[in-house]
């Protein structure tokens, strides 16, 4: 069973521990700029007017929706390589990243170490590209950048509050700590499991991810940006 956020950062637990604490911080903080910079995708160009020149073009509507969500997914990708990169540097230089022992016994070897945490890294894309989702979606619909920003931080926040009651099940915001917090389980020396929680994580990212998409598709079909 998972343990809480707050629970797990009170641990100490060697360099993996802090790394995954420092990666805890760089969840955080990463939220919020992909939620700024993917709802300037769309707006900034229809606030700019820059929109009616490309929609000129020889290219499909869908086409340049599938472009901004590329382009979202590279600004993911790049933000969990910096989140990892810098959280087992971090452990690497306080504590060193070596087999995890209890006096000569070997409890988890570096390389299993290394390679969960590695994929728990990689998971940690879905859950980042589900809110990057969110923000290029109202991009579709607002004019301006200050708009799109304003409310997709607003809902953004919205949910994370309903994360604090039973919807949380059925909510995707705090599924961005499920790979970390299951991998700090390792790290801790105790018994370790991806399933079913991870699957439960991409399950729920995926659907909303699915959705947003198809939300935002139907925005960009139906609305005259050359008005």
């Amino acid at each position: 069973m998972l343990r809480t956020t707050e629970e797990k950062l009170d641990l100490s637990t060697g360099g993996y521990g802090f790394a995954i604490a420092i990666s805890y911080r760089g969840l955080d903080v990463s939220t919020f700029f992909l939620l700024i910079l993917a709802s300037m995708l769309f707006s900034s160009e229809v606030g700019s007017g820059t929109i009616k020149t490309i929609l000129t073009r020889p290219l499909r509507r869908f086409d340049l929706l599938l472009a901004k969500y590329l382009t979202a997914l590279v600004l993911v990708v790049i933000a969990t390589l910096l989140i990892g990169g810098i959280g087992l540097l971090s452990g690497w230089a306080y504590y060193g990243l070596e087999d995890l022992r209890e006096s000569n016994y070997v409890i988890y070897t570096q390389r299993q170490l290394l390679g969960n945490l590695g994929l728990a890294y990689l998971f940690c894309i879905i859950p980042l590209f589900c809110i990057a989702s969110l923000g290029v979606t109202v991009s579709t619909f607002s004019n301006s950048t200050g708009a799109a920003l304003g409310i997709s931080i607003g809902i953004f926040i919205v949910l994370e509050l309903l994360c604090l009651t039973r919807l949380r099940t059925f909510l995707f915001p705090l599924e961005r700590f499920t790979p970390l917090l299951l991998i700090e389980d390792m790290a801790d020396g105790l018994p370790f499991n991806w399933w079913p929680d991870i699957f439960h994580c991409l399950l729920i990212c995926s659907i909303y991810t699915v959705l947003f998409f198809i939300i935002s598709t139907i925005s960009i079909k139906k609305r005259d940006f050359l008005v």
